[in-house]
């Protein structure tokens, strides 16, 4: 019988490698290269490169996998300020005032950091609790960046076009989701509950990857047919401006995988 993590791990490569041939065929890359490159990442290092390394070198995992967590949080922050740009150019902004979300992001991760404390077990070894730790601090961090870029699209008043809201959509989602549980993860930082979280954060994964394929495979399909019709009555944009404004101000967070390296 196959295991939850089998079929989640599974899931989350078949849902990944359909994302990333839809993104491919919609030409996304032009557009939106540094959201391209995070799920291309996500399919080859997180995703197989990590399951490789699992198997045939065992020893090397945690490891891997904290290199996986620092090189993720980069592209996250590169993400982050790409939707910025690309919310910006569809305002015609002329300041991005960069250094506002810079003083939100430092308050809301002082402040987080202020009332979050996780255990450090004596039991486990040094490489095991900075890679528990790792995992914990990106999760702050990442949630952090979302309560700064939400503020700061907020202060802004930015109208949001339809393809950037839903990438941003699926983050937010995520990150509160993994900070949810960071939180948890204080009071069981280890054992079966704590496998049973890191399992409710791969869902959480799934769960947004099906949001952005449904997205791009029909909803970006819808706006590419209203595009045409206002090219050829005179009423189009640039396409780098594709898609209908829907709300103001939204917010990203990190996408990764949780894998309890701690059941090795």
């Amino acid at each position: 019988m196959v295991s939850l993590d089998a079929a989640v791990n599974l899931a989350f490569l078949v849902l990944l490698s359909a994302l990333l041939a839809v993104l491919a065929s919609k030409f996304v890359f032009r557009t939106s290269p540094i959201f391209f490159a995070y799920v291309t990442f996500n399919l080859l290092v997180s995703g197989f490169a990590a399951m490789l390394v699992e198997r045939y070198l065992p020893g090397w995992y945690l490891h891997f996998y904290i290199f996986i967590i620092v090189a993720d949080f980069i592209i996250n922050l590169y993400v982050l300020a790409e939707l910025g740009k690309n919310v910006l150019r569809f305002n015609g902004a002329e300041s991005s005032y960069w250094e506002v979300a810079c003083f939100l992001f430092l308050l809301a991760a002082v402040g987080i950091f202020s009332h979050t404390e996780w255990a450090v077990l004596p039991h486990r070894s040094l490489l095991s609790d900075f890679y528990y730790l790792a995992m914990r601090v990106s999760e702050v961090l990442a949630f952090a960046a979302f309560l700064a870029f939400m503020g700061w699209s907020t202060l802004r008043g930015l109208r949001w076009p339809d393809r950037e809201l839903h990438i941003a959509t699926g983050f937010g989602f995520l990150n509160l989701a993994w900070f949810a549980v960071c939180i948890l993860h204080t009071q069981w930082s280890e054992g079966e509950a704590y496998h049973r979280l890191d399992q409710a954060g791969g869902l959480a994964d799934l769960i947004v990857l099906a949001y952005w394929l449904h997205y791009f495979f029909v909803g970006a399909g819808g706006e590419a047919a209203v595009q045409a019709a206002n090219a050829a009555s005179g009423k189009g944009r640039d396409d780098d401006d594709a898609g209908p404004t829907r709300r103001r101000g939204f917010a990203r967070s990190a996408f990764r995988v949780a894998r309890n390296a701690e059941r090795k």
